[in-house]
């Protein structure tokens, strides 16, 4: 048997007309071959779209975090800090100043078993 797999029409295997169960056989495992070559390209084709309806939103986060530091800074700043004063059960409040710039009040609360920093 001479293998037509890469170039044929049919996907398959030249075998000789006969009606026997290795020709049956045979019939099977092309048929097997053949879907599941499709099934890989099927896979390949669904991995190429996920990965790139997946990089699309990355991209557009990596270009605004640029953005941001090109103008200074990344802007996680207050957020990491709200996310440790809240943590430590406290508030974080930020608000706009009348004159222009950012207001930010940071409130952490203090054991009332253990004297302020300032007692000390």
């Amino acid at each position: 048997m001479s293998p037509r797999w890469p170039g044929c029409s049919s996907g398959g295997w030249r075998r000789k007309a006969t009606r026997d169960e290795v020709a049956a056989l045979a019939g099977t495992m092309n048929d097997l071959l053949v879907r599941l070559r499709r099934a890989l390209a099927r896979q390949r084709a669904f991995a190429a779209d996920a990965s790139h309806e997946l990089r699309t939103p990355f991209a557009v986060l990596q270009g605004e975090l640029e953005l941001a530091r090109s103008a200074g800074g990344a802007g996680l700043g207050l957020a990491i800090a709200q996310a440790i004063v809240v943590a430590h059960g406290g508030k974080a409040v930020a608000g706009n100043r009348p004159e222009g710039g950012a207001k930010v009040s940071l409130e952490l609360p203090v054991p009332v078993d253990r004297p302020a920093l300032s007692e000390r």
